[in-house]
């Protein structure tokens, strides 16, 4: 009997929209502002030496990472300091070669240097190269498009001088890196090397 069911109001039949936003409805702004003052002053304090490091924010699907990366990028907008910032979404790539050749297309897009460029270039053909070994043969013809007017050079002269260079840019380069779970292992393990 249809009429024995309870009446529902509409709003109870809705569909829950998992949307990431970037306002602080759980009181994670102050911890997004204090990691975005930490990274700034980090750079500013190792002017010498200028290294690298990786943050996690690790959390169960649904918890919010990217809500608060979004917060976080309203902090880093906020900033006086120049930085560099790039939103790497490698599960948009189809394969492990995708995922490398768009993280190095980022980086060479918006450091906008054409000698930087052109190391960038260089090393990521050489990384393909390599990766590509193992591949078939259909994949490896925008390889060959990709390598003309590369000098010949070794990955490791290619890396470290491509690192020579970024240690001596003026402002902190800031990679994002979301949904690494939407990744199955090879990719993951191909983002990782990057990092």
């Amino acid at each position: 009997d249809l009429h024995s069911f309870p009446t529902r109001r509409s709003s109870d039949l809705e569909i829950y929209s998992d949307q990431p936003t970037s306002e602080d409805k759980y009181g994670r702004d102050t911890s997004a502002l204090l990691l975005v003052q930490k990274i700034f002053s980090t750079f500013n304090a190792s002017q010498a030496d200028k290294g690298s490091f990786v943050i996690n924010i690790n959390e169960a699907y649904g918890f919010g990472k990217t809500s608060f990366l979004q917060i976080l990028s309203k902090h880093l907008q906020a900033q006086q300091q120049p930085y560099l910032f790039i939103d790497y979404r490698p599960w948009l790539c189809e394969n492990e070669q995708a995922i490398v050749k768009e993280f190095f297309t980022l980086l060479s897009t918006n450091l906008n240097d054409t000698s930087l460029n052109d190391e960038i270039n260089q090393y990521t053909y050489l990384l393909l190269d390599e990766s590509s070994r193992l591949a078939p043969w259909w994949a490896k013809i925008p390889l060959t498009l990709f390598t003309k007017s590369i000098k010949p050079r070794s990955l490791k002269e290619t890396h470290d001088r491509i690192k020579t260079s970024l240690q001596h840019i003026d402002r902190p380069i800031i990679v994002t890196i979301d949904d690494v779970d939407r990744l199955q292992e090879k990719e993951l393990t191909a983002v990782l090397k990057l990092s």
